[in-house]
Formats: structure tokens, C-alpha cells, sequence
């Protein structure tokens, strides 16, 4: 948790135009509103401000990973997608890719075996 306050408020910092969403990301983040978060993070890689640079990327890496295992499988892949257009190598994207779609062969624990 402390690393991840620590991203936002040094993200806050970085970017002054953004620290409101930012800070509402933290304060979401810390009431464990997966869902709030989910519906603005989602809010956040809409809007051309997050677009630049690799800021989306490393939002992911040092953020949603912390959490993504709680986000909805459907959400996650919306928020992946935006992530994966960020790269600019496309065989970086789809190692991206790789690594936040789980393969739909693996067998899930929870299945029933027969």
C-alpha cells in the first residue's frame, strides 16, 4: 500500500494537471472501492492528458497490478487494451498482452473435472 501511495502522490506531483484524479484514484485505492476505481481509472484513459508519453503504462505497471486480480475480467481487458496501444513496439504490446489476458486453455481450479 505504501508504494502505491507513493506512485500517486510522486504522479501528483509530476503531473499538477492530473493530481485530482490522482488523489481521487489514492483516496478510492485506500477505501477499497474496486469498483469507483475500476469506472475511473477507466474515466482516466479516456481523457488525451493521459495519453501522452508512457504515463498509461506505468500507471499500469506500478498500480492496476496491485489490484487488477479484483477488477472485472471485462474491465481489465478495456483498461489492457488502452494500456497495449501505449507501446510503441508491437511485439512489446502483445508481450504486454500475454502477460494480462489469461490463457482461455489453462484449466481454472474452480472447474469442475470429469
Amino acid at each position: 500500500m505504501a508504494a502505491v501511495e507513493a506512485y500517486l502522490n510522486g504522479q501528483a506531483s509530476a503531473h499538477p494537471e492530473l493530481a485530482e484524479h490522482f488523489s481521487e484514484m489514492l483516496d478510492l485505492y485506500e477505501r477499497r472501492l474496486w469498483h469507483q476505481l475500476t469506472l475511473k481509472l477507466e474515466e482516466c484513459i479516456a481523457m488525451p492528458a493521459f495519453q501522452t508519453g508512457e504515463l498509461l503504462i506505468q500507471l499500469y505497471h506500478s498500480f492496476v497490478t496491485d489490484f487488477e486480480h479484483k477488477i472485472s475480467p471485462l474491465k481489465l481487458g478495456h483498461i489492457a487494451v488502452a494500456v497495449g496501444g501505449r507501446y510503441g513496439d508491437r511485439a512489446a504490446a502483445a508481450a504486454f498482452m500475454d502477460t494480462v489476458t489469461p490463457d482461455p486453455w489453462t484449466p481454472k481450479p474452480w472447474a469442475l473435472k470429469l
